[in-house]
């Protein structure tokens, strides 16, 4: 195809897969941040809980701080 005197054929099909590529690169960009997202999440409310259990047992927070003492 490229020893032809029409190349346009050759780089339409290029562009095309280019295009198709990028495509498939956006969406697993966007698939990867929403998976990030979705774990940040899961770790804040973990994060609460694990506060909320340890107000409710009477901790009240580090064990380096004078409410402990």
């Amino acid at each position: 195809m490229l020893a032809s005197p029409d190349r346009v054929p050759y780089f339409a099909e290029l562009a095309s897969v280019r295009n198709k590529v990028r495509h498939r690169l956006a969406e697993e960009q966007a698939r990867a941040e929403e998976d990030g997202a979705l774990e940040a999440s899961r770790v804040r409310a973990a994060a609460g809980a694990a506060g909320v259990r340890l107000e409710r047992a009477g901790g009240g927070g580090p064990p380096w701080s004078s409410s402990n003492r």
